[in-house]
């Protein structure tokens, strides 16, 4: 197997890692989290909701991710952030004002995840030749599920044993957790940021950046149906 084929296996697990772990994250266990914190069900199923909205309409800022930087860039780039953001959420549970904190944290790490899935699906498709991509299809699954069992086992599993056996409040054991996840955040983005191949043109920023915009939404909202598509996703 030559060195092309070899290198996916560096950065496809910790690239898809990141798909799974901050979806599970904001979607999962923020649920579980704020059970804990002895929400009622009705709050928590309202307020949560609103979180996969920036997976829903991530179509509408895709084309800016492709417009401006790298992919490899934005990648590297969202896991940081993403990093950063889980560790603010961590803090954000110390203050009184937790809840409010912390939803518009998990919001704005949804965001950034949507992005880095975005430039992930991406760079995929432009890094690796038709074949590798049916090989590392498995691949993708494995790890994003990976991501998700970490977060929504192994991490529940450790704020309950923090909890119960040693006696932690709920929200001193959720931020030690949600500690944990940004430290492997920050990690996986540092590693992706040397082992990431650096095969791409720099994109040039448009001159007329309005203008870009507006032909660019302008042509997404002329497509067949589309918002009889958008209604059915939302």
């Amino acid at each position: 197997m030559d060195k092309i084929n070899i290198r996916p296996w560096r950065w496809v697990p910790t690239t898809y890692f990141m798909q799974g772990l901050p979806f599970s994250l904001i979607v999962i266990v923020s649920t579980i989290m704020y059970k804990n914190f002895k929400l009622n069900n009705s709050d928590i199923t309202f307020y949560t909701g609103w979180f996969f909205i920036p997976w829903i309409v991530k179509p509408i800022w895709a084309w800016f991710i492709d417009l401006y930087q790298t992919k490899r860039w934005w990648i590297f780039l969202m896991e940081i952030l993403l990093g950063v953001g889980f560790f603010t959420i961590a803090m954000s549970l110390q203050f009184s004002n937790y809840f409010i904190i912390s939803l518009a944290l998990f919001w704005l790490c949804a965001f950034f995840s949507a992005s880095h899935d975005i430039a992930t699906d991406g760079f995929y498709l432009i890094t690796l030749k038709d074949d590798q991509q049916s090989f590392f299809v498995g691949m993708q699954s494995l790890f994003s599920q990976a991501a998700r069992f970490f977060a929504g086992g192994l991490l529940v599993m450790l704020s309950g044993i923090l909890i119960q056996h040693y006696a932690l409040s709920p929200y001193l054991s959720w931020s030690i957790c949600f500690i944990i996840a940004a430290v492997v955040a920050l990690c996986i983005g540092l590693y992706n940021f040397f082992v990431l191949p650096g095969c791409e043109i720099k994109h040039q920023q448009p001159k007329n950046n309005l203008l870009e915009i507006k032909t660019i939404f302008i042509d997404f909202f002329k497509l067949k149906q589309i918002w009889l598509t958008l209604l059915f996703i939302m």
